[in-house]
């Protein structure tokens, strides 16, 4: 703990997000959501993805934040720009409910394909099944050329 506190209040964005991650699964310290996101913020303003889904997270289900889905769509959108799957995955849920972002099929399927891209099918599969029985067979070309774009820019920079 005290390395990484050291390293973390200089600044460094890896010991930021563990600290981050310390405190909110009460390793090592006592459990403090809003210690966690304080730590969090730190380490997803200087860009960490991983720290940028862990704050979308806190903020899509209110642990030491107010809960705001649009809040929680923009760290999501954030880290899904450097390629994290899991932020595309949870992406794909918002748009495919309308949470904090407008429903689309079209771009919650898009991200699903990324996720599953990057991760395996088996973690997105009922949710691509459930999405393309509502879509039309050209909704599910487009999302899937907007997969392929994104894929060939590395899942980085993907913007829809």
């Amino acid at each position: 703990m005290k390395w990484y506190r050291l390293a973390a209040e200089k600044g460094d964005a890896d010991a930021q997000y563990q600290l981050g991650e310390m405190f909110f699964l009460g390793r090592g310290v006592r459990q403090d959501d809003e210690e966690a996101v304080r730590w969090y913020r730190m380490a997803a303003e200087q860009e960490h993805d991983s720290a940028q889904h862990a704050i979308g997270t806190m903020y899509q289900w209110g642990r030491g934040v107010p809960q705001s889905y649009p809040e929680a769509a923009e760290w999501f959108r954030r880290a899904a720009m450097q390629g994290h799957w899991k932020a595309h995955c949870l992406l794909g849920d918002m748009y495919a409910l309308g949470q904090g972002v407008p429903r689309s099929y079209v771009t919650a399927f898009a991200h699903l394909t990324i996720s599953a891209a990057q991760a395996g099918p088996e973690c997105v599969a009922e949710k691509r099944d459930w999405l393309a029985e509502r879509m039309t067979s050209a909704e599910i070309a487009r999302a899937e050329r907007m997969a392929a774009e994104c894929a060939e820019q590395h899942y980085r920079g993907c913007e829809f």
